[in-house]
This record gives structure tokens, sequence and C-alpha cells, in this order.
């Protein structure tokens, strides 16, 4: 009897129409439908993109072995105790187990307590979902896991391997009771409800007396586990294991998939029919189960659930509780064919298994047994003939429920009768070789699995002198067509075999059967739903019609082989076509396919769907806090909602299996450079919420506050300015940044210690707005930026000391990089450098003399990514670093041109010379930074400024382009940040890679003394011009020094490459021996 209060509030959680919050989803676009019109399955509350998680639930709210050993440690260190007894029990160390008893454990604890307040959210959610399953008696939702059909259902799938499959668990249920109930005592067994406390004693619980009520419990445990339990491939090496099994409450609320959308029909790869499920292992906050939509879904649209799992055959799906696919045949009486094959092709993964019995001798069993060998290569063949299994799956796929099954295993054989038995075989084991054969549509075990069985075939000693009797012929029995040829002939008269024991007609029975029932009995044996079940018996009849018709298809196609073997001879015999396994690893997809049109069926598709989805919900979450921040006040609630959601979305992007798409280096471009955009966008649109409340909230203050609150909005605004200055938007993270600085009192960051103090008072060269923009897009929860977990990575906090030094390099790096993307940068015309002759030669002088040229002699980079700043690059290869070996011009010009830092106004203009200074400012090649107002000056402003005046102290002089030594005598100018922001039209010129070094010695090595005059060189595609100047200095250096009679005419596309090599040539001396031309002004290809 339950009170009723407990029934009251089961009928409440019935009718809860937002049950996944209960459960403890962080993220759900799905909600219980509200009208019975309507369906009882879920439905969408908004418009989702396809790729963008629809439900996300964290790893601890499900029911896993972890949880158990917290939840109920009494249970726990009782498994513990019995498994150290029996170490060798799978009973005792499965997950499974842990869990079915966990099950069992809440259901007692809630019907003894059923009225409890003292709940915390984790007990909450356990009854929740319990209230939702049912309990063994008065369970509200029939299970429908073949585990649970009676014995008269069972009988409907004779004939097919599931007949003795099902029979065999559901007799093992019953057996890991007993081993249970002996190995946990009575008192654990009491307090889980598998006994009454004090009916049993101990030596009752090990003779494995087992109640009615105790069975039914233990078995309810099991069948839910069966249908609704998941197992997700782990990452190798992972503490867990291989594989994970849980149970995640609120799924049962998901319609499941009636057929299986085409573009996943190759392959279980695509995000499936409504929805993908994965578990994502790499989240800052922690695993998480997370659906991805599967298609653009509009408000109140059915998800159905989607994993790999259900790749799997139309018995294990029975096994699973599914079978809506299933239809009955609508052909007339004797049309069995065609009702077959509407029940076949439903499920592009069906499969039929055959039991092989292969006996072996006893005397080849041993230890030391070539036999084992031959098991093992046996296996790993059958495993390479199943494509539909092997190869697409990925770390955080759901696994079908075969495949850890072993194929091939040695067992005992049945005694056999003495009156038959063979004299010799009186006193001795026999063993038999159990081998699972799958046989799908259209498809037969290949060469390698072939020849490996007709080898096994031949370990019994007795069935190998029949083989050499019937194969006298051959010269190689043992050979790989002859064992081809014995596997096949074996397999067809196994396959006869295993027809002759299916029912003549089971399409046509499940027809008549269908028909004799009444309705009311039909709606009695159906689900409710919205697309019932078929009756149980039903079910049964039309697997076994579809596992017939795959086995006859399969004996046709082994037949026509072995016809063709006999026909032609072995050495006309054809090889068998190499099919190419899927490739596991999507870095190799990725190069054999690219990201721009990969397969439809494969997992590079759905992982770059993914990324894709997850970038268009962050699109739309922007445009919602762009919303609130015309609404006012009452949107706190909702905007937290959505930067929780915000924060997932971007914890998604930096763990998928393509990379991280938050890396500091990314280009925003290509697939993972658009997710970038869209969640920079969606976070510089939630900063700017969050700025706008904290304003709000500063005015409201009281006077005590006022200072804490305007350091918490000058932190917000730092980290809106590092994101916009991602974003390319220089004007608007400048004023941002300049507003953040002056929020900032002087002096507020006097008090900085450690590495903040130390790091700031090196060059902002390790300041990059790349990675500091990182975290602060990454994981943005409430009034915290959370660290990315990397090298380059910052940690902002609240009242962080320093933060105005912080701004200051972020808005250098700003002003730096807006200033190195204008057009104007060296020069606006072809005739820029014609007055600057011996200006540049006197530049060019000194870098010589003080060794600029000779200290980049060491390795070269390896190729950066398109985004990475160059001066990082260098910086990482510790470049320029050895201050105590070189003199101070030395170390000042790595600074300024090779290592991106700040020089003092005044030292700048000592160091290159008045002239050079002014020639490379109006040129903006240099740039000014007022560090007391955190801003860029303009050209003649800096040129105006006096030296020698208070002002010009704290401006600062940077780099807008750098100047890379080429050669011992040779300099280039290439860009610093090799993507350029701002809005820039023009692309980078990039810097010299690992890949330029082989051009450059070919180009050295093409110019000997004699082929030095009258030359004519095209440098296409020059970039900085490198290769084509390299040429006129070997040039140079054939003729003793002179100028070589030769020309170089350099060709490029893009103006800003032709500028910066028009500038080298220039500041080398060579512009006499160099012509410039444009892609586009060439009227022939000539």
């Amino acid at each position: 009897a339950l009170p009723i209060s407990y029934i009251h509030k089961c009928l409440a959680m019935a009718s809860d129409p937002d049950p996944f919050k209960t459960f403890g989803y962080t993220v759900c676009k799905l909600a219980k439908a509200t009208s019975s019109a309507e369906g009882s399955w879920a439905r969408t509350t908004e418009e989702v993109p396809a790729g963008a998680p629809l439900l996300v639930l964290p790893l601890h709210c499900c029911w896993s072995a972890a949880a158990a050993a917290v939840e109920c440690p009494q249970v726990a260190q009782a498994l513990s105790k019995a498994a150290a007894r029996n170490p060798s029990s799978e009973l005792l160390q499965s997950g499974a187990t842990r869990i079915a008893l966990h099950l069992l454990w809440e259901l007692r604890q809630q019907r003894r307590n059923p009225e409890t307040t003292a709940e915390t959210e984790q007990v909450k959610r356990r009854r929740a979902h319990l209230e939702l399953l049912g309990g063994p008696k008065v369970g509200s939702r029939k299970l429908e896991t073949l585990l649970a059909w009676g014995r008269r259902d069972l009988d409907s799938l004779q004939g097919s391997f599931w007949f003795e499959e099902s029979h065999r668990r559901q007799d093992e249920i019953v057996a890991d009771l007993q081993s249970l109930l002996a190995d946990l005592g009575p008192q654990v067994a009491a307090e889980l409800g598998l006994i009454e406390g004090g009916s049993q004693d101990s030596s009752e619980v090990l003779e494995g007396e087992i109640t009615r009520e105790s069975l039914e419990a233990f078995a309810w445990a099991r069948w839910v586990l069966q249908e609704r339990s998941l197992s997700f491939l782990l990452p190798p090496g992972h503490a867990l294991g291989e594989s994970l099994q849980l149970l995640a409450p609120g799924l049962e609320l998901l319609a499941a998939p009636l057929e299986v959308p085409e573009e996943a029909k190759a392959s279980a790869v695509g995000l499936g029919p409504g929805g993908l499920l994965r578990l994502e292992m790499k989240l800052q906050d922690g695993p998480a189960l997370v659906l991805y939509a599967g298609q653009d879904y509009k408000a109140g649209e059915c998800v159905r659930l989607w994993h790999r799992g259900l790749a799997c055959s139309q018995g294990f799906r029975l096994l699973m509780g599914l079978g809506r696919e299933l239809k009955v045949p609508t052909g007339g009486a004797g049309d069995d064919e065609s009702a077959t094959h509407d029940v076949c092709t439903s499920n592009p993964w069906d499969s039929v298994e055959v039991l092989l019995r292969l006996p072996v001798s006893a005397e080849d069993s041993s230890e030391s047994s070539r036999m084992w060998d031959m098991i093992e290569s046996l296996e790993a063949a059958l495993q390479e003939s199943r494509p539909w299994i092997g190869g697409f799956l990925q770390p955080g796929d759901c696994l079908p429920p075969d495949y850890c099954w072993r194929r091939v295993e040695v067992v005992q054989r049945p005694e056999p009768d003495p009156e038959t038995a063979a004299p010799e075989a009186e006193g001795k084991d026999q063993l038999e070789v159990h081998v699972r054969l799958p046989f799908c549509r259209g498809q037969v075990p290949r060469r390698r699995a072939l020849e490996e069985l007709g080898i096994m075939i031949c370990a019994d000693a007795g069935r190998m002198a029949r083989v050499m009797q019937s194969e006298r012929g051959l010269l190689d029995p043992l050979g790989p067509r002859a064992c081809r040829q014995r596997a096949l002939g074996y397999l067809h008269r196994r396959l006869q075999w295993a027809l002759e024991e299916y029912p003549s007609k089971p399409g046509f029975d499940a027809k008549l059967l269908m028909r004799d029932l009444s309705e009311q009995q039909q709606r009695q044996s159906m689900q409710e739903g919205d697309e019932p079940l078929l009756p149980r018996r039903v079910r049964g009849l039309l697997l076994v019609a579809a596992e017939k018709q795959l086995l006859a298809e399969a004996a046709v196609i082994i037949k026509k082989q072995l016809d063709q073997m006999q026909d032609e001879g072995e050495e006309n015999e054809e090889q068998e076509d190499f099919v190419e396994g899927p490739l596991q690893d999507l870095h190799q997809q990725l190069l054999a396919h690219g990201a721009l049109a990969p397969p439809a069926a494969s997992e590079l598709f759905s992982a770059i769907g993914r990324l894709a989805g997850c970038g268009a919900r962050a699109a739309q979450l922007g445009d919602r806090f762009q919303e609130l921040l015309s609404k006012g006040d009452g949107a706190e609630a909702e905007a937290k909602d959505l930067l929780t959601e915000l924060s997932l979305l971007a914890q998604l992007l930096s763990a998928s299996p393509l990379g991280d798409a938050l890396a500091p280096h990314l280009a925003l471009g290509g697939a993972r450079g658009e997710a970038l955009a869209s969640v920079l966008r969606a976070s510089r649109a939630s900063l700017e919420w969050q700025a706008a409340a904290q304003e709000k909230k500063l005015k409201r203050s009281a006077p005590s506050s006022v200072k804490a609150e305007e350091q918490r909005l000058s932190e917000l605004r730092l980290v809106l300015g590092a994101a916009e200055l991602r974003l390319g938007e220089l004007e608007a993270a400048s004023k941002t940044l300049q507003q953040a600085i002056e929020l900032l009192r002087p002096g507020s960051g006097s008090s900085a210690s450690g590495w903040w103090k130390a790091a700031f008072q090196a060059s902002s060269v390790h300041f990059d707005f790349t990675a500091l923009t990182v975290p602060a897009v990454r994981c943005i929860t409430g009034s915290q930026v959370m660290p990315a977990g990397t090298a380059s990575s910052l940690r902002i906090s609240p009242c962080v000391p320093g933060a105005r030094e912080l701004a200051l390099a972020i808005a250098r790096r700003c002003a730096v990089a807006r200033a190195g993307s204008v057009k104007e940068v060296l020069g606006s015309s072809e005739n820029t450098w014609d007055g600057y002759s011996q200006t540049l030669r006197v530049l060019w002088t000194k870098m010589k003399d003080s060794g600029f040229m000779k200290v980049f002699k060491r390795p070269w980079l390896k190729k950066t990514p398109p985004a990475q700043d160059l001066a990082l690059a260098l910086a990482d290869q510790g470049l320029g670093r050895e201050t105590g070996k070189v003199d101070a011009d030395l170390k000042a010009l790595n600074a300024l041109f090779l290592l991106r830092e700040a020089l003092p106004l005044n030292r700048a203009i000592v160091l290159l010379g008045v002239e050079a200074f002014q020639m490379l400012i109006k040129q903006s090649a240099l740039c000014c930074f007022d560090a007391a107002k955190g801003c860029l000056l303009k050209s003649e402003d800096a040129l105006a400024m006096e030296p020698s005046s208070a002002a010009a102290d704290t401006l600062e002089v940077l780099a807008t382009v750098a100047l890379w030594p080429v050669q011992d005598d040779l300099v280039v100018a290439v860009d610093f940040d090799q993507v350029l922001q701002g809005g820039s039209a023009e692309d980078a010129v990039p810097h010299l890679a690992h890949d330029a070094k082989a051009l450059l010695a070919a180009s050295s090595a093409a110019v000997p003394a004699e082929a030095a005059g009258g030359q004519r060189v095209l440098d296409f595609c020059c970039g900085s011009g490198a290769a084509g100047l390299s040429v006129l200095r070997c040039g140079e250096r054939a003729l003793g020094g002179g100028r070589p009679n030769m020309t170089v005419t350099f060709l490029d596309d893009r103006p800003r490459a032709l500028r910066f090599a028009r500038f080298s040539a220039h500041l080398n001396g060579l512009a006499e021996c160099c012509t410039f031309a444009s892609c586009s002004a060439l009227s022939t290809p000539e």
C-alpha cells in the first residue's frame, strides 16, 4: 500500500511539461507534449539549427557505476568485498550489475520514505526518473526488451538464433541473482529489497532459494538496463577502460527512429534521423551527454533519438525494445516474398547470426597449441568482415550492442552418447569452436575470413582426415584457394540446414495472426505512443521472416561464388576488389577529402556539421543578447541561461574532434573559423549586455562599493575589447579599451606581484591579442572568465592586480594591428622610394654592421598556422633573448623589427636616425603609441612631436612590418600578422617558412658567373620577393660585387605583396634591376 500523497506525486511527475530540468539537463530545447493530439513524445520549444545541441546532460546526473559507488556505499562496499573474494567474476566486476543494484537501492529508499522532504537535488533526480520508469509492480511503462517477453511470445522466434539466445539470457538473470544473493549476504540483499528482512537466513540465501518478488525486482532492473542503457566508446588509455555504460534519465521521452535516412545507410555516421547522441569527454565543466540536432527544427516538432548503437541487426533492436520499423505484410495470401522484402529493407544494418559448431581435438587445446593463434586470426578476420560495425566509431560514440562480442569461442561439447560414441573418445574432453557468423544483405564474409574459416574446419583430426580424402586431387589442400572453396562449401550446406529450421512462411503467418487478433487485443498488446508497437508474436514472426530472406540471399551468393571457383582455374581467378575501410583518424580524412566537400557518409561530415550547428546556434544567442540590450531590466534570468548555453557551445567547439575551434592561432575562415567567428560575436553581444547591466548596477550602488563596481565594469570592458580585437573590429576595440583604462585608477595595479608583475615588465609580445581573447570568449560564467588551460592564456578574475597594464598591452597590440592593416603601409605609389635611396642605404648599412642579418642564423621555422603572429613564433624559439651576448643596437633592432616590441620614442630616433625614422613613419612602416592615453597617434602628430618634450616621455614606437634577414646581406619585409585584422581587403604578405628554404637554395645555385649577364628572371607569385632578390644578390656575388646585367620581374595579384617587394628591393639597393607587375594588368598569359 502506498500513501495517497505519493500517488499524487507520481501523477504530478507524469504530467510535468518540463521534466528535463528535473533530471538535471543544463541545456534543453525540448519539452514534453502538453496535448494528447501531439502524442506523448518530446518536442522542440524553439528553432534549432542542424548540428546544434538539443539536450545536454552532465555525466554525474546519469546512472553509472561511479554514481552507484558514491550514492549507495553499502552496496558498493559489499560488491568490492565479494569481488576481492572472487576476482575472476565478470558479474561482480560489471558496471551493469552496479547500476542495476543502484536502481533497486533507490527504489527501496523511495518506497520506505515516500514523503521525505530532506532530499538533495541528486535524490530528487533519481526519484523523478524512477517515477517515470515505474517499478516492477507499478510500472507505468511497459518494457519491450526480449528479456521481458513471455515463453509463448518467444516461441514465435523458433528457427532464429534469438530463440535460444533469449532463453539463455533469461535463464542467466536467475543464475546471476542467485550468485549475487550469496555474494552480498542477507543484510545487503534486504536493503536492496531482494529479500524481506529476517525472512531468509544466510543458509537459505546460500542455497539459492529465490522468492518471486526478488526475481521480479532484479529482472525489472536488468530489463531496464537492456532496453534503456547505453555504452560509449572512451578514448584510448582512459582510466575507466574501453567503454562506459550508463543510463540517462529523460531519453525515454524521445521517440525512436522509424527508419534510417538515406545519407546514413552506407555507414552510421550521419547526424541521424532526428538527433545524434554523443558523450563529450573533454568539456571543461566535465563530461556530458549531448544530443545534436540532425536537421533544422522549428518549434513544436517531434525529435527522434538516434545514436551509433542503433547500427545493429533487427534481433538486437528487439533486444533493445525497438521494432516500430517492422511492418505487417500488405500483399496477398501468397505474396510472402514481397512482405519479407519490406521487413528487411527497413534496417540497412540488418543481419542474421549463424552459429557454426566446429569440433576440435582435445590434444590440440593446450596453451602452446597453434589452435589459439588460428582462433585469434579468425576473430580478427571476422571483425574486418563487419563494415557496418567497425571503422567509423570515434571516442564518444555510442557502441552497437555486439561491439564487444567475441565471434569465436571454445566451449565444452555436450557429453556424447556412450552407445554411439567412438571408443577412443571415452574419457577425453570434447571441445567445440563456436563461430557466430553474421550475414547481412548482399554480403558474405570476405576473402581472409573464408581462408581462416577453411583452416579452422580442419582443426579436428577426424575432419582433417576426411578433408584430405575428399580433396586428394588438390596440390595444396591448405592453400588459400582450397581453404576458401572448403569454407564456401561448408557455409552453403550450413545455410541450407539453417533454412530448413525456419518456418515455411513466417511473414504470411504474421499477417494471419494480426487478422485473427481482435481490435481490443491489438490495443492491449501495443504500447502507448505516437507509433504503437505491433504485438510481440507478430514482431517475432517478422524478425524470422527477415532473417530467412537474408539467409536465402546469402546462400545464392555463396553458390554463385562456388560455381565460379569450379568453372575457373586457379590461374584465372580474379583478385578480390580492394575495399578501403573508413579512415578512423579525422585528420586523415581531412587530408584525403578536404573540409569543403567531405563524403556525406563520413565522420568528417558529421563533425563539420556539428561545428556549423554550434556556430549557427551561437549566432542566434548573439541576436538574442542584442534584443536583451533594448529590453531593459527583468532579463537577468534569461541572460543567465543564455550565458550557460554560450559557455557550453564554446566548450563543445574547443573539444571538437577536428581540433580546438577556439585556438589562439585559428584564422576566421573555414568550418572551424566560421564557428569561432560566431562564438566571438555572440560573446561580444553577451559582454555588451553584461557591461550595460553593470553600468546600471554602478549607478545604483552605494558609495562604499563604487570602486569595486567600477573595477568589475572595467574588467568586463577589457574582455569585451579583446573579443572585438579578435574579430578585427579595431576601432571599437580601441574605444572599449580606452574606457577600461579610464576606469582603472592609476596605481590600482601597484600591488601586482608574482607572474603578473614579471609578465608586464617584459615586452608585450607575450600578450598577443589572439591568445588573450581565447579565455575571454571560451568560458564566460557569471563574474568570472575561466582560463583556457593553455600556456598562452591568461586568468582574468575580479579585482586582478595589474589589470591596467593588461589593458595597455592589449590596446598597444590593437593599435599596431590597425596601423599595419592599412593600404598605405610601405608606400602608396610606384615612386614612393625614389627620393629615399641614401636614407635606405644608411639603414641597410646600420643593420648589416650591427650583426642584425647574422643573428638569425638558426633553424628555420616550421610552417605555422595561417593566423599565427610571426613575433610569437620567433619568441617561442628564444630569438634575440641572448641579451648578454649582443650590443644595445642589435637588441633594439631585434625587438623592433622581429619581436614586435615597443621602443621609447627617443630610443627609436637615435637607433634609426632622424631621416630613416621620419621616412618609416610617413610610409606607415612605424607607428607611434601613446601609453598614457592608450591610443595611436596620427603620423603627422608623431612627426611634429618634440623628442625633448614631457609629452614624448609616454610615446612608444612599434613596427607595423617585420624585416626578416634572409641571407647575410639580404633582408625582406613581411607581415607580422599572417591574417590582417580590421576588415582589410588585402592578404597578408607571408613570412618565409620551411617550404621556402628549398626555393631560396635553388635560386642561389642558379646564377653562375657566365650567366649573370643578360638573364631575365620571373618571380611568379613573388610575395615578399625573397626568391627574386636572392637571385640578384647571388648574381652580384658571381661578378665579384658588381651590378649584374639581369632583370627580375616580380609578379603577383596582391598589391600589398608588390609594395612589400618594391620596398625590399630599394632597401637592399637592387631596385634598378627590378620591375613589378600585377597579374590583373596582363592582357595575355605571356
